[in-house]
């Protein structure tokens, strides 16, 4: 889950959770598919909230990818005005 969308000068809140702990990467792109960010992280089991400060991109439509060791991949969208 990611909010708010769209976005205005202010944090997204992605909401993940994980079956188990687990390093992952997250990936933003832009609607071209220009990477971004990248961000590795250790996620732990359960609900976790991970901010990313909207700030510091244009204006447009963005793409979270999370990936995992295993080959696990979800792809969220977000804008930002």
């Amino acid at each position: 889950k990611i909010f708010p969308s769209p976005s205005h000068n202010e944090n997204i809140n992605v909401i993940i959770n994980s079956p188990s702990n687990k390093n992952v990467q997250l990936t933003i792109t832009d609607g071209t598919g220009k990477i971004i960010d990248e961000i590795e992280m250790n996620l732990k089991k359960g609900s976790q909230n991970i901010i990313i400060n909207s700030l510091k991109y244009s204006s447009g439509l963005y793409f979270i990818n999370l990936i995992d060791g295993k080959g696990f991949k979800s792809t969220k969208q977000f804008s930002v005005f």
